[in-house]
């Protein structure tokens, strides 16, 4: 072999030899992995502006047909449809809720989901002090990518200023 076929050996074969690391270079990149805190604190907030908003095509969205939605003191609803039912005719228009930020804790459900709790307050709409806070736990499930609350469980409700006692929460909050 002559020397300037050794030198274009030599080249082909430091390309093959190259090619493959170029190539692992250039490959797309990963799917961007969101920590499950960040993903469970952004339902927290999608769940709660439909709420908020009355967006009743939303919260079925993120809600389980099998949703199971336990209150200290207005009962409990065994399905999305009697969930979606009470939100209509017991918040639509009457309250708001807002998370106590500091209390928001959430832990991995095994590989299905997420549980999280905290605090909440509520505010009479046209009011600017809440009047009511409670306590809630929700259970997550993923389901196709996203999550959804399949369990809800809202206790340990009570005023926040006795003068505020005639307003819609204290109504909407008894059986």
């Amino acid at each position: 072999m002559n020397r300037s076929n050794l030198l274009a050996h030599c080249l082909a074969v430091l390309g093959l030899a190259v090619c493959p690391v170029a190539w692992a270079h250039t490959a797309p990149a990963a799917p961007l992995v969101i920590p499950l805190a960040e993903r469970v604190a952004a339902f927290d907030t999608a769940f709660f502006t439909a709420f908020n908003t009355c967006d009743i095509a939303r919260l079925a969205r993120v809600s389980a047909p099998n949703l199971e939605f336990f209150h200290d003191l207005g009962g409990t609803q065994r399905s999305r449809a009697e969930f979606i039912a009470s939100v209509k005719q017991k918040v639509c228009g009457k309250f708001t809720r807002e998370l106590v930020k500091a209390s928001f804790e959430s832990w991995a459900l095994g590989n299905e989901g997420a549980i999280y709790s905290g605090t909440h307050r509520f505010r009479d709409v046209g009011k600017r002090a809440c009047q009511g806070q409670g306590r809630f736990l929700h259970v997550l499930d993923e389901q196709g990518g996203q999550l959804v609350v399949t369990r809800a469980v809202s206790y340990d409700h009570r005023e926040i200023a006795k003068e505020n006692n005639s307003g819609q929460i204290a109504r909407a909050l008894k059986p």
